[in-house]
């Protein structure tokens, strides 16, 4: 329950293109502790107060290479705040052939476009 809460709080500061997707990947790999994840993930950017334009690139490269625990966040973070990224080869999580679904990215498009326009229509 709690999480929603938390999600909503980050939908608002950190709205991005792969937001979605993230919490997504953060849901599927942490089903017992999405709350602490989200929650340390929160009081994480809290304390950076990073770029908004930072966090969608550091969300877009976990969800690129599967690093949806907090830890993870925490070090493509560094390496984004530094210039860097990961290197492909070792930061990969070993996904199973045939356990993962890929699907079109488009609804997360419509659903950012939505958001962005019921915001900016609010804000008029």
């Amino acid at each position: 329950g709690d999480w929603i809460e938390i999600m909503e709080r980050l939908r608002g500061k950190w709205n991005c293109y792969d937001f979605q997707h993230f919490i997504n990947g953060v849901k599927k790999e942490n089903p017992r502790h999405i709350s602490k994840q989200l929650r340390a993930i929160e009081q994480f950017l809290d304390s950076e107060n990073p770029d908004k334009s930072l966090v969608a690139q550091v969300m877009k490269e976990c969800c690129q290479k599967y690093r949806y625990q907090f830890s993870q966040f925490k070090v493509v973070y560094s390496l984004a705040k530094a210039g860097r990224e990961l290197a492909t080869d070792d930061c990969r999580a070993q996904v199973p052939s045939g356990s993962v679904s890929y699907t079109d990215l488009s609804v997360y498009a419509i659903a950012f476009q939505e958001r962005t326009e019921r915001k900016e229509a609010a804000a008029r």
